[in-house]
């Protein structure tokens, strides 16, 4: 789904995968899991339930999938969520010079989650919804908030 400011993706493989990711260097990359079980690896570490990835500007990364594997990310401008961030969490709020795995709050990461599932449900049922600019509008608000509580409240 693409919101004016936030891009969301979600994916379900049957087989197996290796990829190299290049992530352009003025966006913030946030990958993770989207169900239980699911073997996700970036440059070989294993994400566990209840982590996110937050990759570095530029980060050029290796990701393998398992079978039967659900995984999402989102990506935003790292100008925007810089302003953005900051002023919602009252700090300074950048993306990382390199990649790292963040364990944030259990509740915070199962709202980011249910949203990130909800946008990817409203474009598979109702695509059109996304034209109107106040659920759009709304549904980035949303999902901003449910991002800068993960990243500013999250173990690094």
């Amino acid at each position: 789904a693409r919101l004016a400011n936030v891009h969301l993706a979600r994916a379900e493989e049957s087989l197996a995968r290796d990829a190299m990711i290049a992530v352009a260097p003025d966006l913030l990359f946030v990958s993770f899991a989207t169900s239980p079980g699911t073997e996700l690896f970036w440059n070989g570490v294993r994400i566990g339930a209840g982590e996110l990835v937050l990759h570095g500007s530029g980060e050029r990364f290796a990701q393998r999938a398992g079978a039967a594997t659900s995984w999402g990310f989102l990506t935003l401008a790292a100008a925007f969520f810089a302003r953005y961030g900051s002023a919602l969490a009252g700090r300074a709020l950048a993306p990382p010079p390199d990649g790292q795995i963040v364990r944030p709050p259990a509740g915070d990461l199962a709202r980011l989650l249910r949203l990130h599932a909800r946008v990817a449900r409203l474009v598979e049922t109702r695509p059109t919804a996304l034209l109107h600019p106040e659920v759009a509008r709304g549904l980035e608000h949303e999902v901003l908030h449910a991002l800068v509580r993960c990243l500013g409240n999250a173990a690094g």
